[in-house]
């Protein structure tokens, strides 16, 4: 406090103001000071029983409007005050401050406690059904019905279950009733029933009464295993066509196989005819219905320009997904042609089957493949698919330049196609540094360049030539420390580019022959011993040399591999389900019964909201375009690249929990509790592996893992059990039924867990102080990493483009290349 000097007229610059408490009453004082306060304002008292209102800044007030005597600012740190004609100094800081918190009285006051506000979750985007083929109708076509009786007849022959005991009633307890009767005296009347029907059947076809014939000939396509009946069928009054669905396949009338055979003969014939009399859809029918043939029934219906009903025969009948798509193309139907080759990643096969009869047609199927790949981020993929083309090689430049900015082995194949198709300056000179560099480092990026390179012939023939030359003397230097696996693959590449290198070069250059290197030992890494600052929910290693990390309500983070953050985004992520190309991602977001979802183009960093699914766990990983989930209603197939989702597969129903699900781009497992079929019965345990892209189911067999202490399943559609071992101090993983002991020396109080992604398996085994997590593949048990993270919490793990991904929530990230068996990142999380 400056020396103030009393003031007493005119408008003064005011610095503290004295309030006289005891001649105008402390009530009044009070309201003075109230009137005159700021923000920062200090109230001291003086030993008369004054106050003294120091104010934070000097402030323009009259002298006889003041709420107490104004005091000007001075150059001392004292007060001069006037009293009874003298005047004497204070310290204003030594003066006690004068409690203003009692001036508000604040016991008759309400009280209005707040509680927070749990937000109601987001209501479900509602899926839309897959859009179903149109199934082709020629029965109504022909104009021809089956009877009620026939129609009967149909519904009685079911399928046989095995298993239940038949209900009375039932079509199979009625087959059970017409075997008992074939064993007594009537199966001769029986007999001889069927042995006029065959008379007459045989003599309609003879004679060509199609229309008779084939209303009342009996299907063959459910073979001898079907549910037994003694009816015969009666006349079809519906139209005499193809059936886009399968009917039962349970039609078995006690025929022997002479009869079938003699049956088969009349039907081949009869197709043959209908086809020369030009009766497409009788003749279609024959092959469909009767003789369970779609396959030709398709061939038959597309030689004729038959498309539409073609392509709904075929995709009805689950033939190959390529021949469907080729027919919609034809058919015009493009648009479900795209859809279907999508969904069952059947663009390649459809090319190729579509070049043999319409070129065009091909070419511009292909431009479809290249904006499908392309809308789903795959630049690798849209180059493939656009490089046999020439005339598409333009629209996939913007692909090469994304790629490559994403960096990793990917960035090096398309660099290849990019030098390849049009080598500017400094993409010659780029490519000759990449070959002519020694560091270990580079090696993946130098040899995917090379076996890219391999494949390309140049368009400059005298800078493809330098270009070869220089690429294989890279193969020649990088011999000894090649793989026999990597050796192999070198050696087929050598002798490609020998023929395009330059000759005296190539003689001259040694063939590679040296002692390949021998695999590393086991990875042994421990992790950062201080947890990082952000938690860490997931976590996946890109082949590009990044890694993209979930932090919860924090958003999603791309990381380098020594940590420093290259974007962030700052959307809700618990889980990333990352496309296998590594160029885009969805983010997801648990909310309650329902999954938030952003779509996330890591080339250009955008991300977008997409749908909120109610969706109980998603795969991690998907082809860049179907994404793999389970929910309420089983496995369900979603189409990523929709700006509404789109249910294009399911499997399973409500009835159904899904335990585990795996995949890998050619393959999916689902373990599976099925409910029982009877009340005898006990719920099944089954191990379902369908092939993709396709999504064929090829086998699903029984297991068990009673006596486990905990399983997981590979993609490739192996059951991984964990047991503990007689002695108490090892543990044994058992593969399906073989089982392999893993050399692994564990504490007696240590009870591991285990997890799988893809195709390899971690064991965890946790103490107090560390966690120890080894990952092994299947079924070999090799251990290739062991990493120890110190006082993990919720420590997991999964892999992706040959990287292993290990984090915990407090932040450790570990990243081990598998394939080099060399620790790309130990970090640990930072703001």
């Amino acid at each position: 406090m400056t020396r103030p000097s009393a003031l007493f007229r005119g408008t003064v610059r005011a610095a503290a103001l004295v309030i006289d408490v005891p001649l105008i009453g402390e009530a009044e004082a009070r309201h003075r000071v109230v009137t005159a306060w700021r923000p920062g304002t200090v109230v001291r008292a003086m030993p008369d029983g004054r106050w003294l209102v120091v104010l934070p800044e000097p402030v323009e007030i009259r002298s006889e409007r003041a709420p107490g005597l104004p005091l000007a600012a001075g150059d001392a740190e004292t007060v001069t005050l006037p009293s009874a004609g003298r005047s004497y100094d204070l310290r204003p800081a030594d003066l006690p401050g004068v409690d203003l918190a009692c001036w508000v009285d604040v016991a008759n006051l309400p009280m209005h406690v707040l509680a927070p506000i749990q937000l109601p979750p987001p209501q479900p985007t509602a899926l839309a059904p897959p859009v179903a083929a149109p199934a082709p109708d020629l029965r109504a076509g022909a104009r021809v019905r089956r009877s009620e009786a026939a129609e009967r007849v149909s519904r009685e022959l079911g399928a046989t279950q095995a298993g239940p005991r038949p209900a009375a009633g039932s079509p199979r307890a009625r087959g059970i009733l017409a075997r008992l009767i074939l064993r007594t005296p009537a199966a001769g009347v029986v007999g001889r029933r069927h042995a006029r029907y065959l008379r007459r059947l045989t003599e309609e076809f003879t004679r060509r009464q199609w229309d008779d014939a084939l209303r009342d000939a009996i299907a063959l396509g459910g073979g001898v295993g079907g549910t037994l009946t003694l009816r015969l069928p009666s006349r079809r009054t519906a139209g005499l066509a193809p059936s886009a669905r399968r009917t039962s396949a349970a039609r078995s009338v006690p025929f022997g196989p002479n009869v079938r055979d003699h049956l088969r003969e009349l039907y081949r014939q009869a197709a043959t005819a209908l086809e020369r009399e030009g009766r497409i859809d009788e003749a279609a029918f024959v092959l469909a219905d009767l003789l369970d043939q779609p396959a030709e029934a398709v061939a038959l219906l597309e030689r004729h320009r038959r498309f539409d009903l073609a392509a709904g025969l075929a995709e009805g009948r689950r033939l190959p997904a390529d021949l469907a798509v080729r027919l919609w193309w034809r058919a015009g139907r493009r648009d479900r042609a795209v859809e279907l080759a999508r969904a069952r990643g059947a663009f390649a096969a459809a090319v190729d089957r579509l070049a043999t009869v319409d070129r065009t047609a091909a070419r511009e199927l292909r431009g479809a493949w290249v904006a499908a790949c392309q809308s789903a981020q795959d630049h690798l993929g849209a180059v493939e698919a656009a490089w046999p083309e020439v005339g598409l090689r333009s629209v996939v430049i913007p692909d090469l330049q994304a790629g490559m900015a994403l960096g990793g082995p990917t960035a090096a194949t398309l660099f290849a196609y990019l030098v390849s198709h049009d080598p500017s300056p400094e993409g010659r000179l780029a490519a000759l540094a990449l070959l002519d560099r020694r560091d270990l480092a580079d090696r993946p990026a130098r040899h995917r360049f090379i076996a890219a390179l391999a494949g390309l012939p140049g368009a400059d023939k005298g800078f493809d030539r330098a270009l070869c030359s220089a690429a294989l003397r890279s193969l020649v230097r990088d011999d000894g420390q090649l793989s026999e696996v990597d050796k192999r693959t070198a050696r087929r590449i050598s002798r490609t580019l020998r023929e395009r290198a330059d000759p005296i070069l190539a003689a001259d250059l040694p063939p590679l022959w040296r002692n390949p290197v021998e695999s590393p030992a086991t990875v042994v890494v421990t992790a950062q011993p201080d947890p990082g600052q952000l938690a860490v929910h997931d976590a996946v290693a890109l082949p590009g040399g990044a890694i993209l990390v979930a932090h919860g309500d924090l958003g999603a983070r791309l990381l380098t591999v020594d940590g420093r953050i290259r974007a962030r985004w700052d959307v809700p992520a618990f889980q990333l389900v990352v496309a296998d190309h590594g160029g885009s991602a969805l983010l997801v977001a648990r909310r309650g019964a329902v999954s938030e979802v952003h779509r996330l183009d890591l080339a250009t960093r955008k991300v977008r909201p997409w749908a909120t699914l109610a969706v109980r766990r998603f795969v991690p990983t998907f082809d860049g375009t179907n994404v793999f989930a389970v929910d309420a209603d089983g496995i369900v197939v979603l189409d990523a690249l929709g700006e509404r989702p789109t249910a294009v597969w399911r499997e399973l129903d409500r009835e159904a929990v899904v335990y585990d699900i795996a995949r890998r781009p050619d393959s999916l497992a689902a373990l599976v509790l099925l409910p029982p079929v009877a009340a005898d019965q006990a719920a099944r345990l089954e191990l379902w592996r369908w092939e993709l892209p396709g999504i064929i189911l090829r086998r699903r067999p029984a297991v068990t893992i009673d006596d486990a202490l905990g399983g997981a399943i590979t993609a490739a559609g192996d059951l991984v059990t964990l047991l503990g071992a007689p002695d108490g101090s090892s543990y044994v993983l058992r593969h399906n039924d073989a089982r392999g002991v893993v050399p692994r020396r564990l504490p007696a109080d240590v009870t591991p867990t285990i997890a799988a992604s893809g195709d390899l398996v971690a064991v965890f085994a946790a103490t107090e102080q560390s966690t120890t997590v080894e990952v092994a593949t299947v079924p070999t048990w090799s251990v290739g990493v062991q990493a120890v993270i110190p006082r993990a919490v919720g420590p997991r793990f999964r892999a992706h483009a040959g990287l292993a991904t290990i984090f915990d929530q407090h932040g450790r990230i570990l990243v081990v290349d598998l394939a080099d068996r060399q620790v790309v990142a130990n970090l640990r999380t930072h703001l």
